[in-house]
């Protein structure tokens, strides 16, 4: 390989969520064989110095409205998008959009293109057939499981069940569909377990791995007396991270406070909405941190880890964190859905709030903590580090070169 390009939503740095950690891994792989560019469709926040890439290229997708203000580019949007059987959190490329990327790869002849989430790859259905094959799908969040809910928002009207109904076919189908370029990635065995098995012959596990920052690894002391503080480090504009706090604070918390007086809920994350800063503000119990720069001073004063989600996909990056600094980690299900990690035995799982209190006390047997952190860690140490993640990668490389 001597080229590679990276096709990502948002620029990847500064490293201060899963999903940038994920893409940078992609792109430390891919220095180690070539130069590597990026296509990217959010305009940065801020310049960076000392680039890893050697070309960046920011793609606007917006289609300019109509001078007159006239809502027919939308019903067009609308139809086109039927007849496509385009689903409705596939991004919409505008014409020139769309020409600008092909353009792009074309000339470049890449040898390698990388192409972070399915909702981006529209445009790449257009490519000769040999260009095709050099393509991998990272899938990351299988979209059609409970995270088309979180994404899609349809009212409970007839019309719209009859549509959330037609969107989730379209969209089962195009997961089909991206199956066909050269491989696909996925972070667990479960999210590769959603695609029907006769269409997996190109497709490959590479896990998610656990950060690299100097914050784990320093000794952040015991958390066992403690743990009547909670922690939830999670971006709060991520649909299915504010709906899983919303429930915790609603559903769990009050009887939490009622058993235990002394409990305090610290949230870490950011762009909450009006509504979670309202329901933390109204609660002197719970503390929001909407811009914290170093996650070290909030993992050293919580003893427990939670993962209130029930939505969305992927594997959580904010266990393997805990998992790191010693801190024992309540979630739901499908928190820890993907992650190779035994309830009662690396964690501990609630699905409500009595199953929550119950193994909240279990975390009082100091032998208990101990073990579940012990065992999280090693988890974490053994599945989840760089190593883990280029071993896969060198696997998918080797297949689809």
């Amino acid at each position: 390989m001597e080229k590679i390009l990276i096709i990502n939503p948002q620029y990847p740095l500064p490293e201060d969520n899963g999903s940038r950690m994920r893409t940078m891994n992609f792109v430390r792989f891919f220095e180690k064989y070539g130069v590597v560019d990026l296509v990217y469709f959010v305009p940065k926040q801020q310049e960076f110095e000392g680039s890893p890439f050697r070309k960046e290229m920011f793609i606007n997708l917006i289609i300019k409205e109509e001078k007159n203000g006239s809502s027919f580019p939308d019903f067009r949007d609308r139809m086109q998008r039927v007849l496509e059987r385009r689903p409705r959190t596939v991004a919409n490329f505008s014409k020139e959009a769309r020409e600008q990327l092909l353009n792009l790869i074309i000339k470049e002849n890449y040898d390698v293109i990388l192409c972070r989430y399915i909702l981006y790859t529209f445009p790449l259905f257009r490519l000769p057939e040999k260009i095709r094959k050099r393509i991998i799908v990272d899938f990351d969040d299988v979209v059609s499981t409970s995270l088309h809910e979180a994404l899609c928002k349809f009212s409970n009207s007839r019309m719209g069940r009859l549509k959330r109904g037609l969107d989730k076919n379209f969209l089962l189908q195009y997961e089909k569909k991206c199956l066909n370029f050269g491989a696909a990635s996925f972070c667990s065995n479960e999210d590769l377990r959603e695609i029907p098995s006769d269409k997996r012959k190109n497709s490959y596990v590479v896990p998610n791995t656990y950060p690299s920052t100097s914050l784990f690894n320093e000794n952040l002391g015991d958390g066992y007396k403690k743990r009547s503080k909670f922690l939830f480090v999670g971006a709060l504009g991520y649909g299915p991270n504010s709906e899983g706090l919303q429930w915790f604070i609603n559903s769990i918390f009050p009887y939490v406070r009622e058993r235990f007086i002394d409990s305090k809920l610290i949230v870490v994350g950011k762009k909450p909405s009006e509504k979670i800063i309202g329901m933390c503000h109204d609660n002197p119990y719970i503390e929001l941190n909407t811009n914290a720069p170093d996650l070290k001073p909030f993992y050293r004063e919580c003893g427990i880890a939670i993962v209130p989600l029930l939505s969305g996909g992927g594997t959580r990056i904010k266990i393997l964190e805990a998992g790191l600094v010693g801190r024992p980690v309540l979630s739901t299900p499908l928190g820890a859905y993907g992650l190779e990690a035994q309830n009662g035995k690396d964690l501990l799982l609630f699905t409500d709030k009595d199953s929550f209190l119950s193994q909240l006390n279990s975390l009082n047997d100091k032998a208990t903590y101990d073990s579940l952190v012990g065992n999280l860690r090693k988890v974490v140490m053994e599945k989840y580090s760089v190593n883990s993640f280029n071993s896969a990668m060198d696997h998918l490389i080797s297949r689809l070169i």
